[in-house]
């Protein structure tokens, strides 16, 4: 990523590892795609503590990543079936360190942490290493719809924000913010094969709760107004 000592603290300071990650993944695989993971090489960006690794290696696939904190890096090496060399620490917007082709590159909310220069770069490089029929899926992309798009301070462009104080987005830098006609334009040269805009509303206090119940990652900004948390799932693959 356009790698910021945010991200660096952010995983310095927690050991947490979310396996719903995985859940998601194994939907957009195996539901949606029909995937027979057994030999397929995957590069993933964005590992954080390598929360889909176990997942990928028992479904047979030969899994390496690219990963912005030395931190992240670490823990995921420690802790899951995997030599250090299958897990690089850089800036996967800069370069890709891993001689291609891959099979699948996966991302889940990692590049959307950038802003849209870094973006259509990182992408333009999936399409160097991915071969011909090869399947890009990300997850977890922020949509202009998201409440907090309009929030923090713009970052070298209209839909990037930083400068976040409070909330979901609070000490990790840049935020890009997708609409659909950004997302196309990035894919063009791709098949684009499945496109979900996920929406988790939170009302504001109304006729069923007239207090609110704030989840502790929400600023207290939206105390009295409805939060949409709204996020792009998609899976494009390079022509054969």
């Amino acid at each position: 990523m356009t790698f910021s000592p945010e991200w660096q603290r952010h995983w310095s300071n927690t050991s947490e590892i979310d396996r719903i990650w995985s859940f998601q993944l194994a939907y957009m695989v195996q539901m949606r795609c029909g995937l027979d993971l057994t030999g397929q090489r995957i590069l993933e960006l964005g590992t954080g503590h390598g929360n889909n690794i176990d997942w990928l290696v028992k479904m047979g696939a030969d899994y390496w990543g690219i990963e912005g904190s030395e931190t992240a890096a670490d823990v995921a090496c420690m802790v899951h079936p995997l030599s250090a060399e299958q897990i690089a620490v850089g800036d996967f917007t800069q370069h890709i360190p891993f001689e291609g082709p891959f099979d699948i590159v996966i991302d889940r909310a990692a590049l959307t942490h950038n802003n849209s220069e870094a973006i259509r770069r990182c992408i333009g490089m999936v399409w160097d290493i991915l071969k011909p029929g090869g399947l890009f899926f990300a997850s977890d992309w922020f949509s202009t719809a998201h409440s907090e798009a309009e929030r923090g301070s713009p970052d070298g462009d209209a839909t990037t924000r930083t400068g976040y104080t409070d909330g979901q987005f609070r000490g990790i830098g840049r935020v890009h913010f997708f609409g659909e006609v950004e997302l196309a334009r990035i894919f063009k040269r791709f098949d684009r094969i499945y496109l979900v805009e996920r929406t988790e509303r939170s009302p504001a206090p109304g006729a069923f709760m007239p207090w609110h119940t704030r989840p502790r990652w929400k600023s207290d900004y939206f105390d009295r107004t409805e939060y949409r948390s709204v996020v792009w799932d998609l899976v494009v693959r390079k022509p054969r």
